[in-house]
């Protein structure tokens, strides 16, 4: 069994994507898990330590690393966002020092996504990170372009390139430009090594590991009825996305991004919930958002939005036959999961890169796709 840990759902789902292309029986567990008979290829678990203060972080993952030692795996990969928000380097250090490696190798980039590091920088499609919208995420905006200042001013860390000889012991954040980089660093994980990064290195690592070359292509699913979309992301392509569908008269509902503009307009969450629930039963479909315009102005506003946007969504299935819950965002994710009670998901159907169909195993039945916020839901829907 490979074990891969994530700090966020969707992380968590695109890796069990990558596992379909394989062929892989795939679970995906929301931190530690009570079924202690878990028998499958791949076990993704989601942490979701990014959506936490780090104090509270750290205590989650340790648990999750407690229960990972007893599990019978074969390889653990430590999945991490691919432009280094989170609590990347801390989780990488305690993983480390609980499972004596020697070494870390740390391959973030993505270049099919136009995410690469060259001569120390982090470039999203040529540009450097800290002057693209990741700059303007809500809890871990990018400031710097400089990947070990990106890792919070980390000593212990160094940039190499796949040409130069690396230390035997210690920190290495490998530079990449391309795809053929990533299957030169895979060739230096060696026993000893952790491996960490982005789902694309992963999945040139899981090519060395099954000596095989991915089988199952990108999934054509006949998507059941009625669907309801969540648009948790603040990333500036979401919101357009989400203005050109409602400009389009698509049956878009917004949400007030703040529970006291929710009781100035509304009597209660009920009120506000009448309208997608009729629009699910007589248009079979749904989209909600929060009002992108308004301002915010809480300090924990992140936290509170997602709890908001979890209320929300668990009213209007309670209230709704949905069959198809398509979630943007994975803090967003993460937190209507838990609200619904869902803890374990079956990745079943990769419908594009980081779009990922899920049963879940919960009081009803409920197909569920994610993507991350920057990923794009065009080439899906």
């Amino acid at each position: 069994m490979i074990v891969v840990i994530a700090d966020d759902l969707t992380g968590a789902a695109e890796i069990g994507g990558i596992g379909i292309r394989f062929n892989l029986a795939v679970t995906m567990v929301n931190g530690v898990c009570t079924d202690r008979d878990i028998t499958t290829d791949l076990l993704v678990i989601n942490t979701d330590t990014r959506s936490l203060p780090r104090q509270e972080a750290m205590v989650v993952i340790s648990s999750v690393l407690d229960w990972v030692a007893k599990l019978p795996y074969s390889y653990l990969y430590k999945k991490v966002d691919s432009v280094l928000r989170g609590y990347v380097k801390d989780e990488l250090m305690l993983l480390s020092e609980r499972f004596t490696y020697r070494r870390i190798i740390l391959i973030p980039a993505n270049p099919l996504l136009g995410r690469v590091v060259k001569k120390g920088c982090y470039f999203v499609n040529d540009k450097l990170i800290h002057e693209t919208a990741f700059a303007m995420d809500p809890e871990f905006p990018t400031k710097t372009s400089d990947v070990l200042e990106m890792l919070g001013n980390s000593h212990t860390f160094v940039v190499k390139n796949q040409g130069e000889p690396l230390p035997d012991k210690g920190e290495i954040v490998g530079e990449v430009s391309d795809v053929d980089d990533l299957i030169l660093w895979v060739d230096k994980i060696e026993e000893g090594t952790l491996a960490a990064g982005s789902s694309a290195f992963f999945e040139a690592l899981l090519r060395l590991i099954l000596q095989r070359e991915p089988t199952v292509p990108m999934a054509k699913v006949d998507l059941l009825y009625p669907q309801l979309f969540v648009c948790g992301s603040s990333f500036p392509d979401s919101i357009k996305q989400v203005k050109m569908w409602h400009k389009h008269h698509k049956s878009v509902f917004f949400l007030p991004s703040n529970t006291s503009n929710i009781t100035k307009q509304y009597q209660s969450m009920m009120e506000w919930a009448i309208s997608p629930i009729f629009s699910l039963f007589q248009q079979k479909k749904a989209i909600i958002a929060f009002e992108s315009d308004q301002p915010i102005n809480l300090k924990n506003n992140a936290v509170m939005l997602r709890n908001l946007m979890a209320e929300a969504v668990t009213l209007v299935l309670n209230e709704s036959p949905v069959k198809e819950l398509f979630i943007e965002g994975g803090a967003t994710a993460a937190a209507i999961l838990k609200a619904l009670g869902i803890t374990q998901l079956y990745p079943k159907n990769e419908l594009a890169p980081g779009v990922v169909r899920c049963a879940a195993i919960g009081k009803r039945k409920l197909w569920i796709t994610m993507k991350p916020g920057s990923y794009d839901w065009q080439s899906v829907l």
